[in-house]
């Protein structure tokens, strides 16, 4: 893992719940230190569709969108991901310190 978010201690765990729509968002989670990701929305969206069939077709579709950003990122492993690889719009925002 690219270790841990900016501003969390050492040995925090950073859990993501909300927003993931797309592989490429568990990538930007991932790869910005999260230790995992809670996908619920789009598991129901294919859970009212298609069944256990459209959950495991959206986990599919999630592991395919990861698999190419990864690919397009030069990563083997979820273990390579790099948080420089992504680009955060107003960084300074989101950084307590920054405004100290």
């Amino acid at each position: 893992m690219p270790g841990r978010p900016a501003g969390t201690q050492k040995g925090l765990e950073v859990y993501v719940d909300g927003g993931i729509r797309r592989g490429k968002d568990l990538y930007r989670a991932l790869a910005l230190g999260a230790t995992a990701c809670f996908c619920g929305r789009p598991m129901m969206w294919g859970l009212s569709v298609a069944g256990q069939q459209g959950v495991e077709r959206v986990v599919s579709i999630f592991r395919e969108e990861l698999t190419t950003c990864m690919q397009l990122a030069g990563c083997a492993d979820v273990a390579e991901l790099r948080r420089d690889d992504v680009m955060v719009k107003h960084a300074d925002r989101y950084d307590r310190h920054a405004r100290l």
